[in-house]
Formats: C-alpha cells, sequence, structure tokens
C-alpha cells in the first residue's frame, strides 16, 4: 500500500506486517515541505513503479525496487529530456537515480488528479489552471487539451473502453468529452458546490464487454444493440449530494440536439429546451426509486444563470495570456480553446440524486454488489445498488 502525506512524505506500507517498509522524499531532496502529495497511484501493469503528483505542478515515477537507503537522501539531480508545450520532462541522474526514474513539470499550478486510460496508454490530468491535459504515455506528448467552464478541475475519470473523459471540478458540473472525435459532447448539470470525484460503473453499463469495448451487432442475443452502448458513471461533491447519470450515444447524436435560437441564448433565456432526452424506461425505473426517498431532492437549476455573465467574460479569450494558454495546434485539442457556452452543449440530467451526508463526499467508488461513499467526517458508507 502506498500513503501520501500532506508534508509531501510517501509510505510504501506492508498490510501484513503492519509496518513501513520505505519512505520516499524523507529528507525533502525531491519535493519542499510546503509541497503535499495531491494523488498516488500504482502503475498499471506493474508491482514496482508508481507516479505521484504534487502541489507543485509535478509528477514523479518512483521506483520501489531499486530503492534501497530509507534514510540520508542525497538532493536529485534531473536532466531536461524532452519539452513540449506547457510541460517539460526530466530524467533523473546520479545517486538518485535508484529511486526517482521521471520527473513530470506541468507548468498548471497544483495537479489535482491524474488517471490512466484502461488500455494504459493515454494519463489525463486536472489540475488548478482548468485544463484536462491528455498525454501519450509511452511517446510522452501532449495531444489533447480542454478547459473547464470556470475554475479549476478537480478529479477525472475515463470511460471503461476509454473512449470517453469525464471530469468534474468547481464549475459544478461534470463534463464528458470525446477524445475519439476530439471535442466536448455533454455537461451534467445539477450539483450544488464543486465536484470532488468521478467514477464510472462498469457493471451496470450496458453494451460494453468484459474487457470495456463495445458490443458490436450481433454478438449479443440478450442487448438491444440500437440502445448501444449506455455508459453509467457517478458524482460526489461538497454538497453532499451523490448523483448518477447514463450517457447514451444515441442520445447525443446531432439529430435529437436541437440548438436554442438567438433569443434562447441570452440572459434570461428559456434552457428547459435543452434537456437531452434519456433512456425512457432506465429514466423511469430510476425515477421511481428517487422518488420513494423522501431526502432526495433535486438541486436548483438556476444558480449557474447567475454566473453565466461572469463566465463568460472572465474565460473570454482576450483574458488569456500566452502563460495560461498551451500553443498546440488546433487539430490536437479536444475542443476549441474557447469555452462553448451552456447553450451550445447537449445536457444530460441525472437519474439519481441523493444527499447522503452532512460533509462534503469525497470518494465513490463501484463495486459489484453495492456503491461505496466517503466523506469528510471520516465515515465509509456501503450502499444497495437501486433497482
Amino acid at each position: 500500500m502506498l500513503i501520501g502525506s500532506s508534508c509531501g512524505h510517501i509510505y510504501l506500507f506492508n498490510t501484513i506486517k503492519w509496518e513501513v517498509l520505505r519512505t520516499f522524499n524523507e529528507d525533502y531532496c525531491i519535493e519542499a515541505l510546503q509541497s503535499g502529495v495531491t494523488c498516488l497511484k500504482w502503475l498499471p501493469g506493474s508491482e514496482t513503479l508508481f507516479v505521484a503528483a504534487y502541489g507543485s505542478g509535478n509528477l514523479y515515477i518512483f521506483n520501489t525496487e531499486q530503492y534501497n537507503k530509507l534514510t540520508n537522501e542525497t538532493a536529485a539531480t534531473f536532466t531536461l529530456y524532452k519539452q513540449g508545450d506547457s510541460f517539460n520532462i526530466y530524467i533523473c541522474k546520479g545517486k538518485a537515480k535508484s529511486k526517482v526514474v521521471t520527473k513530470w513539470q506541468l507548468r498548471c499550478g497544483m495537479i489535482h488528479e491524474f488517471s490512466f486510460s484502461p488500455d494504459c496508454k493515454h494519463l489525463a490530468v486536472v489540475s488548478q489552471d482548468g485544463f484536462l491535459r491528455i498525454f501519450d504515455f509511452n511517446s510522452q506528448e501532449l495531444v489533447a487539451v480542454m478547459r473547464s467552464y470556470f475554475g479549476a478541475l478537480l478529479c477525472v475519470c475515463w470511460s471503461p473502453d476509454g473512449r470517453y473523459v469525464v471530469t468534474g471540478g468547481e464549475d459544478d458540473l461534470v463534463t464528458v468529452w470525446s477524445l475519439q472525435d476530439h471535442r466536448l459532447i455533454a455537461r451534467g448539470e445539477g450539483h450544488r458546490s464543486w465536484v470532488t470525484m468521478v467514477a464510472f460503473d462498469p457493471w451496470t453499463s450496458r453494451g460494453l464487454s468484459s474487457n470495456g469495448s463495445p458490443i458490436k451487432e450481433g454478438e449479443g442475443d440478450s442487448v438491444d444493440s440500437a440502445e448501444l452502448p449506455v455508459y453509467r458513471f457517478g458524482s460526489v461533491g461538497q454538497d453532499a449530494h451523490v448523483f448518477l447519470w447514463d450517457l447514451c450515444e444515441e442520445s447525443l447524436q446531432p439529430s435529437t440536439w436541437r440548438a436554442p435560437s438567438r433569443h434562447e441564448g441570452e440572459e434570461g433565456g428559456n434552457y428547459a429546451s435543452q434537456t437531452l432526452p434519456l433512456n425512457s424506461s432506465s429514466a423511469r425505473r430510476w425515477t421511481s426509486k428517487v422518488s420513494d426517498c423522501g431526502s432526495a431532492t433535486l438541486p436548483h437549476r438556476n444558480k449557474l444563470s447567475k454566473l453565466r455573465s461572469y463566465v463568460r467574460h472572465s474565460h473570454s479569450d482576450s483574458h488569456l495570456s500566452d502563460s495560461t494558454m498551451p500553443h498546440i495546434p488546433y487539430c490536437s485539442i479536444l475542443d476549441s480553446v474557447r469555452v462553448p457556452r451552456m447553450y451550445e452543449v447537449p445536457r444530460i440530467e441525472p437519474l439519481v440524486c441523493k444527499r447522503v451526508a452532512t460533509e462534503h463526499l469525497t470518494s465513490i467508488l463501484f463495486k459489484k454488489e453495492c456503491i461505496l461513499l466517503a466523506c469528510n467526517e471520516g465515515n465509509i458508507q456501503v450502499w444497495a445498488r437501486p433497482e
């Protein structure tokens, strides 16, 4: 088990012997005391390599097998290996080479979370500057960039087949991006405060095979190919609410989405016509389940309209400096650097919305039999799946 601390230490913990085997950055020779660990994950498919993100905007790849010394660390010496748009990659030289393999320096402020794609070819990183950056992990190249509607991005996850990336952050929205089409495809509106974590449910998503790829027509007898695929994911936030969403590709086709007129796009216009049709049978089933819960309430949707005017000015191109805007070709960006307006993007409605705590929710994890939720109170809740 890996444990990261706010002071920058990383502990390799043996859960059987109940002891700390190794401590990384113990003498702050890699990261300063003020820079805490913000995200920590094992490299997929490896038992010795792990990736750590710090508040300074740096990513490090550590090697646990070659790290032998527990104390008397020497200062790490890095040599520039590759330089790209808004990032530098360094390799470690000297005695410190045994514990740090690579250093990724992203000029993005604090890194809040990163996530590997299911095939481990891409790495998605969200940060304080409000950008989602997607890297080709093998070639160490920046392949796509997108920006939040407002504020920082706090969480990110991949769909089971690796086709979509979902983010959440300070704009109170869950945003769905298509890496294949290089565009923003949907926004989920409903949270009353910052979204702290998003996660896909691989057991409830329909039309996906065991390896996460979409089922083709004729491969499954019990699945209607006309409704494939349907992705289900959940989100939690500082509003202490848990949301469950369905993302149906059929609903996101251009024929089912009508862009509002010029008058509807103005401040105070009618945004009710922007709602996308969901799978009707699924929506009825989940809605009936929510109606049985007295504390389940849909958040007030007009909150974002109060911020819309300010957001348009704060995220207009004239307010972006060269240091904030990554200089990469237009064709490699998920969407244009200009943030799409609310009425320009399809909107999905939550299937389930329920307040489950009194403090901020921090994590959501889908298991085959249940859903796990964690909050700032220090509690872990186990919920049965809605039927």
